[in-house]
Formats: C-alpha cells, sequence, structure tokens
C-alpha cells in the first residue's frame, strides 16, 4: 500500500520534468527505474532479523522518511524555479506566441514550467 503508488507517480514526475529529446527523457526514466529497483537488492540484506524484521523495517521506514524530504525538497525547488523564469519573462515581455524560439532551449528555456 506504501510502496507501489510510488513507482507511477515518480515516473510521471520524472517525465514531465525532462523536456528535451525523447532520448534525454528515456534515460531519466530508465534512472528512475533502475535506481528504483535497487531496493530489492537492499532488500535482501536487511531482512536478517525474523520475525520481527526491525532492522529491515526501521531502514525502510528511514528512507520513505528521506524520500519524502527530498520530495518536498524537490517541489519547493521546482516551485522556485517557475517563479524564476515567470519572472523573467515577465520583464522580457516574453510569452507563448514566441514558444518555437525556445524549443531547442528544453528545460532552460524561460517558457518551460515543471511540474509539481
Amino acid at each position: 500500500m506504501g510502496a507501489y503508488p510510488c513507482v507511477p507517480i515518480n515516473l510521471a514526475w520524472a517525465g514531465g520534468n525532462a523536456s528535451g529529446s525523447d532520448l534525454k527523457r528515456g534515460v531519466v526514466l530508465a534512472m528512475v527505474i533502475g535506481l528504483g529497483n535497487l531496493g530489492g537488492i537492499c532488500a535482501a540484506f536487511i531482512y536478517y532479523d525474523g520475525p520481527q524484521f526491525h532492522v529491515g523495517h526501521g531502514t525502510i521506514m528511514g528512507w520513505l522518511g528521506l524520500s519524502c524530504i527530498l520530495s518536498l525538497v524537490a517541489m519547493w525547488d521546482c516551485w522556485r524555479s517557475n517563479k524564476i523564469k515567470e519572472a523573467i519573462c515577465k520583464v522580457e515581455g516574453i510569452d507563448e506566441s514566441r514558444k518555437q524560439e525556445f524549443a531547442h532551449l528544453g528545460e532552460r528555456s524561460p517558457l518551460f514550467r515543471y511540474t509539481i
């Protein structure tokens, strides 16, 4: 219940924030999936003190807590980056009609907004 909903959410978030080429988006998604699969390797070594599994459950709860904190930090950073880009667009008079001018810049484009 706590682990499986994280996978599609993380994939959607990573895929939505990786702009530019399809190759870049594919690499980002492959990294998310690959790093996520390392949890299976970790689980093989931390669940050894059964039947209570204090070490295993404690480790997983610690990593989930860290994941929540880092997700909040990432959300704040995306929000901050979007505010900076909005200010740049306002000062320089950039709007959606000029989207093609900045298409080659990917996420560095002042019109690109991170999803939160």
